[in-house]
């Protein structure tokens, strides 16, 4: 086995990384075996790669992205949109109008302040937002 990577380094260069599809399948696989009414969503920001995303796409429920990029990619590996999760504090203004257009499955709601923008932003485009309320946030908001 250590001559097989040897000869891709050789053959590459390197950094390489070598990716074993048929153990990427195999392990989602097992994990909806054990766990079928679970709905599994790949992070795309622990590897964006496009060649992970395409052989992903027909494995896994969805994809949980976190910038517009992650968006574009998911999108252009075949992932549609509805099956997205958008979270994350960094997410701009012209992610959230992106994400609206394209009418992602969830944007995960931040902030008081970050609602209050796609509430505007979904009456600019005329578009009903998916949202999702952290409950950490909504106790928060309830206690204070």
């Amino acid at each position: 086995m250590k001559e097989e990577f040897y000869k891709l380094a050789q053959q590459h260069g390197t950094p390489l990384f070598v990716i074993d599809h048929k153990k990427i399948r195999e392990n989602y696989r097992t994990f909806k075996k054990h766990l079928p009414r679970v709905q599994a969503y790949y992070a795309v920001k622990a590897n964006p790669n496009k060649k992970i995303l395409t052989l992903l796409q027909g494995e896994v429920d969805g994809v949980d992205i976190s910038s517009g990029g992650e968006m574009q990619y998911s999108l252009q590996s075949g992932f549609k949109a509805e099956n997205m999760s958008f979270a994350g504090p960094g997410k701009n203004k012209e992610e959230l109008k992106k994400a609206l257009k394209e009418n992602i499955g969830s944007i995960s709601i931040e902030s008081m302040q970050e609602l209050k923008r796609v509430q505007n932003l979904a009456a600019e485009l005329k578009v009903q937002a998916q949202v999702s309320l952290p409950l950490l946030q909504l106790h928060l908001l309830m206690a204070g």
